[in-house]
């Protein structure tokens, strides 16, 4: 039963990132994951870690809202929490980072251009 129980939990690994991307929930479970990692790093002591897993409560949250806004975040939360042990917690912390990080960078890409057109505008304008 155990191996059987394995199998079926590697059966994205096996078939592909294909598989796991046709399945609309696995995004959601992705980010319930995400969301949980972070809900754990703002409970640190350390102030910088504590602003970090607020960060990144908040965006992921936004993300399962915007996605499915009657989500029962609860429910998923008590569900996917008890599938985090060490090794997955610290897998997820740093697929969740990278992912945040991604996103940080093209929000300051996106500050600096909008930034250089407020610029341009104000150039075309001036006198």
């Amino acid at each position: 039963m155990r191996r059987l129980l394995a199998l079926i939990c590697l059966l994205p690994t096996i078939l592909g990132p294909s598989f796991a991307a046709d399945d609309p929930n696995s995004e959601t479970i992705a980010d319930i994951h995400c969301l949980a990692v972070g809900l754990r790093i703002s409970q640190l002591p350390d102030a910088s870690q504590k602003s970090a897993g607020m960060m990144a409560t908040l965006y992921y949250m936004g993300r399962l809202d915007g996605r499915t806004p009657n989500l029962d975040l609860e429910n998923l939360i008590v569900q996917e929490v008890p599938k985090l042990n060490d090794a997955t917690f610290r897998a997820e912390a740093v697929r969740c980072g990278n992912g945040l990080t991604v996103r940080g960078k093209q929000i300051t890409e996106m500050g600096e251009h909008l930034v250089k057109r407020g610029q341009a505008m104000q150039q075309q304008t001036s006198p």
